[in-house]
């Protein structure tokens, strides 16, 4: 009976490691912290071993987003194309698309996210400061109940007051959807409502993207504005992305080029701004349209200062240069696969 009892003390033990194993290896068994005066002094803390970024942008006139609402109705038409994925991985539908962005989000601090529908997006572009909220589209086509493909649309008078819309995964403007199920296309001109010219490289160009993975692959990172390696954007895809070219408004312009096209493009509507992420749905699209959105970054923004480095199991301390008007400046650990982030806001010291 002893010799019972004792095997069944080692295999609770044994149980016990087991899962003090699995813990260690799935749950978060890492503590973060940052902080950020409004000098440019910067504290960074992990309880592990980590790179980390600090990235300082001085954003002009633009105040940056502090609450996203996300578009996704299943019931309205849109147009989304198949993506493949790496061998293994879920296929990246627009579902999953917008459930692993929001994860994204959430490492990077930014959490005031809310989905909305057809049916409830009207009231939320009406019930928010248009100059701090940003809406995401990832439908292919934007719904009737604030689109029509004219200049007085609710969509465009909300941009233009303000607002900044997010948009990835088909041309923008080019479709509007109905709550049939349809989407049908818009009137001519539609590029101009949003971006001022018909700048976009879209699938008149690429007639069928879908069977040729390698279209709209750019192979030059745009090192200029200093952002493609501060927020580590990692997506080199400009199809139905803006021509640098034809494009007549201000704008920031980012990520990679074919040296025309550009694979991140934020453009200036009105006193509100339009972010055109190219190419088809991908995960680095994803990832860099959340560090886009977690860095606060606008059409009239620049990059003030930059800092890079390691924290290992305490704390790392430095300065970026900052501006004096609206300002953000985003810190985050895990360089390419961020684990932790946070972003401070000054709109002028």
């Amino acid at each position: 009976m002893s010799g019972d009892r004792g095997l069944v003390i080692l295999a609770v033990a044994v149980i016990a490691l087991v899962l003090a194993g699995e813990i260690a290896a799935y749950g978060n068994v890492y503590s973060y912290s940052a902080e950020v005066s409004e000098d440019g002094s910067y504290k960074v803390g992990s309880s592990g071993s980590h790179v980390y970024d600090v990235v300082s942008s001085d954003n002009g006139p633009y105040r940056s987003v502090r609450s996203l609402l996300v578009y996704f109705d299943e019931g309205y038409g849109g147009v989304v194309h198949g993506v493949t994925v790496e061998v293994g991985a879920r296929a990246l539908d627009e579902g999953y698309y917008i459930s692993q962005l929001e994860n994204n989000l959430r490492y990077l601090g930014f959490e005031d996210v809310k989905r909305v529908d057809a049916g409830s997006l009207e009231a939320a572009l009406s019930g928010s400061d248009p100059s701090l909220t940003g809406l995401v589209v990832l439908h292919g086509a934007l719904p009737d109940t604030v689109y029509s493909g004219s200049e007085d649309d609710r969509i465009l008078s909300w941009i233009s007051s303000g607002g900044t819309l997010y948009w990835a995964g088909e041309a923008l403007g080019k479709y509007i959807g109905h709550p049939d199920g349809t989407a049908t296309p818009a009137p001519p001109g539609y590029q101009s409502l949003f971006l001022g010219s018909e700048c976009l490289l879209d699938m008149e160009v690429f007639p069928d993207p879908e069977k040729n993975r390698n279209v709209g692959r750019a192979y030059d990172k745009i090192t200029a504005d200093g952002y493609s390696d501060a927020l580590c954007l990692k997506s080199n895809n400009v199809l139905y992305g803006v021509r640098s070219s034809m494009l007549g408004r201000e704008a920031l312009l980012t990520g990679y080029s074919d040296g025309d096209a550009c694979s991140i493009a934020l453009v200036q509507c009105g006193s509100g701004c339009v972010c055109v992420m190219g190419g088809l749905f991908s995960n680095y699209q994803r990832m860099d349209l959340a560090a886009t959105i977690a860095a606060g970054i606008g059409p009239s923004s620049s990059l003030t200062d930059a800092a890079h480095g390691t924290v290992s199991r305490g704390s790392s301390e430095g300065k970026v240069s900052v501006g004096d008007g609206n300002v953000s400046v985003l810190v985050y650990l895990g360089g390419h696969f961020s684990v932790y982030g946070r972003t401070f806001y000054s709109e002028g010291v």
